[in-house]
């Protein structure tokens, strides 16, 4: 993701040119990265958590931009997975320092169910696991997250009481000068009263579950050099719950999975126009209105 540069010689270059310009020519990338690989501690708390909010957001709380993909596979318990739709939106994020190697990391998002062959959002949907046309709900939400030397630590949202969490950062994994670090987030939250939803078949039951499993990934050179500036990261993202409310599946038993991906960006502009513009279209205090926590993941 990050510009380089390459310098050309001309046949005007004569031996002695070509010797000196080789002379003089920086260490190779791979001499760049081991150097950046040794001395970037990740062993080191301090270090590790700077990483971390380096990938997800920017350290000097600058906003960033997240443009993403998914597609949502479907499993009835005892039947194999589908594919039911596809997902495109974007998010953004910042992080505030909250005292010494601690921050906390704001993420809010927009996303589209969009049809698996057109690509383009869905009003109506025929649901291959029930054969039954249902109004599609796409989403608006928005997650906090507290980091810090022991890890992370998701903040649940009002009227999440009751809620049973886990949460995991794990060891920082590197290979060849790029370094990925996870986030699981895997939890149980009590669900709204039947009589809350408008059909019967949308409630799917007391309680709802999420196996929610983030894999961040940048270069080590990159974090090393560009401090509390713009890191470019890529995300990677994988996530096991209930069926969604508007699916009318009621009570029967299985998953839905989402596998998506990711890459951060540092202006709205990066976001693809297409998106860009049908989620504020949609959503015009977008990114005007502050976030308000909705989910516990």
């Amino acid at each position: 993701m990050a510009d380089r540069m390459t310098t050309n010689l001309t046949r005007r270059d004569t031996f002695v040119g070509m010797a000196a310009a080789v002379a003089a020519a920086p260490a190779p990338a791979g001499a760049a990265r081991a150097r950046a690989a040794t001395t970037y501690d990740l062993s080191d708390p301090a270090t590790r958590v700077r990483a971390y909010v380096a990938m997800r957001a920017r350290l000097d709380g600058k906003r960033t931009f997240m443009p993403y993909a998914a597609t949502i596979f479907g499993k009835v318990e005892g039947k194999m997975a589908i594919p039911l739709f596809d997902v495109q939106g974007f998010s953004w994020a910042t992080a505030t320092r909250t005292g010494p190697d601690r921050y906390r990391l704001t993420n809010t998002e927009v996303g589209h169910f969009c049809d698996l062959v057109t690509g383009e959002p869905l009003k109506v949907w025929r649901n291959p696991l029930n054969n039954v046309d249902v109004q599609v709900k796409n989403y608006r939400s928005s997650q906090f997250l507290d980091v810090g030397p022991e890890g992370i630590a998701p903040v649940v949202g009002a009227g999440m009481g009751g809620a049973q969490l886990t949460h995991s950062w794990g060891k920082p994994t590197i290979i060849d000068g790029m370094v990925w670090m996870h986030e699981d987030l895997i939890g149980i939250f009590p669900n709204k009263p039947k009589e809350a939803f408008d059909h019967p078949l949308e409630y799917v039951g007391p309680q709802l579950t999420a196996t929610s499993l983030a894999t961040w990934s940048a270069r080590i050179e990159d974090l090393a050099r560009l401090g509390d500036g713009f890191v470019p990261a890529m995300l990677s993202y994988q996530t096991m719950g209930n069926w969604r409310p508007f699916m009318r599946m009621g009570s029967t038993p299985g998953i839905i999975s989402w596998r998506m991906f990711g890459k951060k960006v540092a202006s709205v502009d990066g976001v693809p126009a297409v998106t860009r513009e049908r989620v504020l279209r949609e959503h015009p205090d977008f990114l005007t209105r502050d976030p308000v926590t909705t989910s516990g993941l």
